[in-house]
């Protein structure tokens, strides 16, 4: 899978060697993990072979998942959950680092982005949506992933000297009343803020609950996508669609017919949203 990676890159020399880059750490306190809850892991060398490695995940004591790579290993960096059933995932591979999350208790996980082999930071801002910080030596560089189960992002600037600001859009009300991450990197001798403004979507537990409502096909598409529920049809609606940065890149008024022409997107994912007369719905749909 290719990976667009866009760095953040600070460059400079003291006595003929590359400036090192250190993350000093986010403003804000991580809130709302419980980093336990009866949840812990494992790390095994050798889980299943000689130049193989892996690890366990149990629950109160209980093994739940576990995975092996045989040849250059795994193993897990962090595991949050942030409650019985709802956790994430920080595991050191081959590539780098991948965040994963499970919604069913750590019997299964879903990769949700991912970063370079050195990791310096990760920050939860709610269910949906984290921030990895990550560094690789060659180019000495810093790397931001918004890494979501809803849409991802690798946020880019190759131009960080200076105190930056950006607006990044996340989906629901964060764990803290926050509207903003800020980020502290030490470049040289000094410390550079880089400051995501959150634009916020927020999503409520009726939103999750409906989404089952409507069946939307085919999926992944290239042309035409069909919404159909008989709900759509008994008043007006909308669609709208938003890109991997929460852009809206379509708007259709749905009254005599629920098909929308997509054939004018480009390749990717993308969240379609479902706006009836009392209610929402999020899809993440796939553009051929």
């Amino acid at each position: 899978m290719k990976r667009f990676i866009l760095s953040l890159i600070f460059v400079g020399f003291i006595s003929k060697m590359i400036a090192q880059i250190s993350f000093i750490g986010f403003d804000q306190t991580q809130c709302g993990i419980i980093i336990n809850n009866g949840y812990t892991f494992e790390n095994i060398s050798m889980m299943c072979g000689s130049h193989s490695s892996g690890y366990k995940i149990y629950k109160d004591g209980n093994e739940v998942y576990e995975k092996c790579i045989e040849f250059g290993g795994c193993s897990v960096f962090q595991l949050q959950f942030i409650n019985d059933t709802t956790g994430f995932l920080i595991e050191s591979n081959p590539n780098g680092h991948t965040v994963y999350k499970t919604n069913n208790s750590g019997t299964s996980w879903t990769a949700i982005g991912g970063g370079t082999p050195t990791l310096l930071g990760f920050y939860l801002v709610n269910s949906n949506t984290g921030y990895l910080v990550t560094t690789w030596d060659s180019p000495k560089a810093v790397y931001i992933t918004r890494v979501s189960d809803i849409n991802q992002r690798i946020i880019t600037d190759n131009q960080i000297t200076n105190d930056t600001i950006i607006s990044d859009t996340i989906f629901g009300n964060p764990f803290c009343s926050i509207n903003a991450l800020n980020i502290k990197i030490k470049n040289v001798n000094d410390t550079v803020n880089y400051k995501i403004e959150f634009n916020l979507i927020p999503l409520t537990v009726s939103d999750y609950q409906r989404n089952n409502s409507f069946n939307i096909f085919p999926n992944p598409a290239k042309d035409f996508i069909e919404i159909d529920n008989k709900e759509i049809q008994l008043c007006d609606s909308y669609i709208r669609i938003y890109n991997n940065i929460g852009d809206i890149v379509k708007v259709h008024k749905i009254k005599d017919t629920s098909k929308l022409y997509i054939g004018d997107l480009e390749t990717g994912v993308y969240l379609l949203e479902i706006s009836t007369k009392d209610t929402k719905a999020f899809y993440k749909i796939v553009k051929n």
